[in-house]
Formats: structure tokens, sequence, C-alpha cells
């Protein structure tokens, strides 16, 4: 996991329950499509529950939607994105999220 792209780093109250959106469309081929999508805590990462909802693709089924809800105040967590593509394509990304109580 050490060498998979970040792509990003997002804030979170830990009350919040916030919907995000993940485009692929800009590494896919062309009329390449996602057929499979998972998002996933990396284990290890916080002793507190933040909850992901199970994602669903955006239109076109070029990126996935799900929600991320609770989490830890002052308690980063590591979110993995992992797809399958119609060409067989399996990636994986991660993305960052700092829950902070404002």
């Amino acid at each position: 996991m050490a060498n998979t792209p970040i792509i990003g780093r997002w804030k979170k109250q830990p009350a919040e329950s916030l919907r995000y959106e993940v485009d692929w469309s800009e590494w896919l081929m062309p009329e390449e499509t996602l057929v499979q999508g998972n998002v996933f805590v990396v284990e290890n990462t916080a002793e507190g529950l933040m909850e992901l909802t199970d994602p669903f693709f955006l239109e076109g089924n070029l990126g996935l939607v799900f929600f991320v809800r609770g989490g830890v105040d002052s308690t980063q967590y590591q979110v993995t994105h992992r797809v399958t593509t119609s060409s067989g394509q399996i990636a994986e990304r991660e993305i960052l999220y700092d829950v902070v109580e404002v």
C-alpha cells in the first residue's frame, strides 16, 4: 500500500455524513468503463469508527459515489478506492480524511 497514489485529502467533522465522488474518467481508456468498485478504510489507520456506504457508479460508469460518516476528532483515516474496468484493469487509489471538530 505504501506506493499506492494518494489522490486527495479531505476534512470532515465527526457528526457529518457527506457525499463524495471520485471521477476515474481521465484514467480510463476510450470506451472503457468501471464494472466494479469498492471503498474501505485501511486497517490500523485509526482507532475510532468511520463508516463508508457501498459505492454506486456515476453516470456512464466513469466514477464512484459514496457517503462517509463518523470518525473520531483529531484522527486521520486512509480510505482505499479499488476499481475494476471493462478491459480488466484493476486500480487502487487512496484518499486521506482528517476528522476535525470545529
